[in-house]
This record gives structure tokens, sequence and C-alpha cells, in this order.
């Protein structure tokens, strides 16, 4: 587990690299004064080197494309005044939605869940959990995106997101006693709606 201090504020979360870290490389070349990378599985044994890339600490999980490792289907990880559920997913059957996910993360006493899987990027915020999903670094899956390598800009509602060249900052719009900042990045940007 990681212990969260003072100076404890960024998280870079990614998730589905899929083996390929060209994108995963230059997201964290491009994210300035991180604390933290959350990687949501399906690394496909690049472990090693993911935590050869970073000079902060890196936690990641087990997804269902991880099939010779240690990692674990789940972690808690508690920062500041949030406690974090990271997952994979695919063990809650998060393909069908996020119910299991959201009350296995409130059994655990977290009120941010965070998964990975479908490859889709979403932020859901709710009364009692805040759902997080990065999408795909390496294979996005989204009816209104393409692949790229340049982050994508987040709100905290479900609105579209906008295109940037750096991840933008979720926080949670509850909290008003820390100043945890969760820059959430992936390969995707949405394409013009047709009208």
């Amino acid at each position: 587990m990681f212990e969260s201090g003072v100076n404890m504020k960024r998280v870079l979360v990614v998730s589905d690299s899929h083996g390929n870290m060209g994108n995963l490389s230059e997201v964290i070349k491009r994210s300035k004064d991180i604390d933290m990378l959350i990687h949501l599985g399906d690394i496909q044994g690049e472990d090693e080197l993911l935590r050869s890339m970073c000079n902060f600490p890196v936690e990641i999980v087990r997804g269902n494309c991880d099939f010779e490792t240690n990692n674990k289907l789940y972690l808690t990880i508690e920062l500041e005044c949030h406690k974090i559920f990271a997952t994979h997913g695919h063990a809650y059957g998060v393909e069908w939605g996020i119910e299991r996910l959201s009350y296995a993360a409130l059994e655990e006493g977290c009120d941010i869940a965070m998964y990975g899987h479908t490859h889709v990027p979403e932020i859901i915020q709710g009364d009692d959990i805040t759902v997080i999903n990065p999408g795909s670094i390496s294979a996005p899956s989204s009816a209104r995106s393409f692949a790229t390598s340049r982050p994508v800009a987040w709100s905290t509602t479900r609105s579209t997101p906008a295109r940037s060249s750096t991840p933008c900052v979720w926080k949670p719009a509850r909290c008003s006693t820390c100043t945890t900042t969760v820059p959430i990045s992936t390969s995707w940007i949405p394409t013009p709606s047709i009208r």
C-alpha cells in the first residue's frame, strides 16, 4: 500500500496498455509533478518496464490478459481523505454495468472506484462513490473515438471530453478538505459528431 504524505497530491491513472508502452511512455513524459501511477490492468508482463520509467510509486492490478503475475485483482489505496478501490473490472462484470464494482468498493469503505477492461472512458459522480474508467491507453473502444497518443481532458460529469496536450485534473466535487488530484490519461479523443 502507498502511504500518503503531505505532498502526495497527483495520481496518474491508466489502463489496458496491452504491452504497448509507447503511448504510456509519452503520457508519463508529458505529465508533470506526478506522485503516483495506478495501472488498472492488462499490462501484459511490462510491470518492471513501467516501474523503470517512473521515479514515483507505481501500483498495478491484474487484468484478464495478465496471465503470469502476482498482481492482485484489486487494491485499496488511501490517499489523503479518500480511499480508492482499484481493479481491472473483469471480475466484477463491468462490461454489463458498474453495480457490482460499486458495491465491492463501498464494502471496502472506498469513495472512489477505478476500473478498466471495457476500454471505454467515463467518470460517473454518484452520491456515495465516484467511478472512473480511463479507457485504454493503447486500444480504445468508443463509438465516438479513435486512437491517438494524446491524453484526454476530463470533467467530473459524463460530458464529452475535450482535446488536450496534457492530462487534466479531476477533483472530487464533494471534497473540500483535501488537495488530491487525479490526471486521467487515455489514448483517445472524441470524433466530431455527425448531424
